[in-house]
């Protein structure tokens, strides 16, 4: 599996084996063995790198993770190759729908739940509509703030990408 993690400006390539037998990463291009691995129930991470020792404290944060290495803390934002496939779906739709006020499919899916009504009042970022799009749910956000004035779709229909949800005023 493939991942990108970034830690500064800097963005990383990782590559771990589909097996799940860890005992060698590539970086960036650069293969690297791995000779013991250890995950601990406290998000320590304890790992033989290259011929390296190294113990980690591992803790989630918004949108990424907090990493202690050697009494240093280093904020990472990690996501994978189907994290990037949906927010490269998502990009797209949002450069095609600038039009204030509609909401749009990011990509196609199923509507699983639609949270607002007709006449409800939203605020921009307020999770509308709930596609299930590559066995994950997504939701959906306002694009401004307003009224509801129209929707679209309901729960258990397909939605295409770009399809229009619903209009806000």
């Amino acid at each position: 599996m493939k991942y990108k993690i970034k830690i500064a400006d800097a963005v990383h390539l990782v590559e771990l084996p589909e097996s799940g037998d860890i005992r060698q990463v590539t970086v960036d291009g650069r293969e690297l063995p791995v000779e013991l691995v250890r995950f601990h129930r406290d998000g320590e991470v304890e790992l033989l790198l290259d011929g390296h020792s190294f113990v980690a404290g591992v803790t989630d944060s918004d949108g990424g993770c907090q990493v202690e290495l050697h009494s240093q803390e280093i904020t990472a934002t990690v996501w994978d190759e189907r994290n990037e496939a949906i927010r490269k779906l998502t990009e797209s739709s949002k450069k095609r729908s600038d039009i204030a006020g509609e909401v749009r499919a990011p990509m196609p899916g199923l509507v699983v739940m639609v949270e607002i009504a007709i006449g409800d009042q939203v605020k921009r970022g307020q999770g509308v509509v709930i596609i299930e799009a590559m066995k994950m749910e997504n939701e959906i956000a306002a694009s401004t703030d307003g009224t509801v004035q129209q929707i679209k779709v309901e729960a258990g229909r397909a939605v295409e990408k770009g399809e229009l949800l619903l209009v806000i005023q």
